[in-house]
């Protein structure tokens, strides 16, 4: 009796320190969830001073999530977050948007990172290593990305008004047409990354 009195007195405290890093962890998810949203809305931005807006926003609930972070004990998830509030501090520092964005693409990279390291800690599974690219990478991709975005403003201009301007009919065989085309595109292996996103991105407009 007196091994059990024992063995329950020493699992008490394991048990408090256990539903403690829980809950720990359960709220650092939910605000950096919300950080990771205000990010992305930070990204869509074309205004700098409503990017910082929402750049301040996502770094501010970063920062008040560190201590639960520390105390959920996910060390992956912890380097990653931190990652992503150091590139929105400089974010709203920056002066030009192109730079800003820049930052808070990285930003949001690292939140996301974070987000499925944190996830797999709390189902108790291991988060595969990855090969992380370098900020040289994503900042690559990123004005590949936008560049690509732009030439095609041109092409949605164009599809909007073959559908209004032509019969439906006509449209719609146009519109299918260019989408088969891309899919086939994307069904090809070894496609480069800038081809791939173009492809994808027109099946998506069209």
């Amino acid at each position: 009796m007196k091994h059990y009195h024992f063995m329950l007195f020493l699992s008490i405290p394991l048990l408090w320190a256990f539903s403690g890093a829980r809950k720990a962890c359960e709220y650092a998810g939910s605000n950096i969830q919300f950080a990771k949203e205000q990010t992305e809305l930070a990204l869509g931005e074309d205004n700098i001073n409503k990017a910082k807006y929402f750049a301040y926003k996502a770094l501010n609930a970063i920062e008040n999530t560190k201590g639960q972070l520390r105390e959920c004990g996910c060390e992956k998830a912890e380097f990653s977050f931190i990652k992503s509030l150091e590139n929105l501090k400089q974010a709203t520092r920056s002066k030009e948007l192109n730079k800003a964005k820049k930052l808070i693409w990285e930003a949001l990279s690292f939140a996301e990172e974070g987000i499925e390291a944190l996830q797999a800690y709390k189902d108790g599974n291991v988060v595969p290593e990855k090969t992380h690219t370098t900020s040289k990478e994503r900042s690559k991709t990123y004005f590949l990305h936008t560049e690509i975005d732009k030439s095609l403003e041109a092409y949605k201009k164009s599809l909007d008004e073959i559908v209004r301007s032509v019969d439906c009919g006509g449209a719609l065989e146009f519109a299918e047409r260019v989408y088969n085309h891309s899919e086939k595109q994307l069904l090809k292996p070894n496609l480069s990354e800038g081809k791939r996103y173009y492809n994808l991105r027109v099946k998506e407009i069209t």
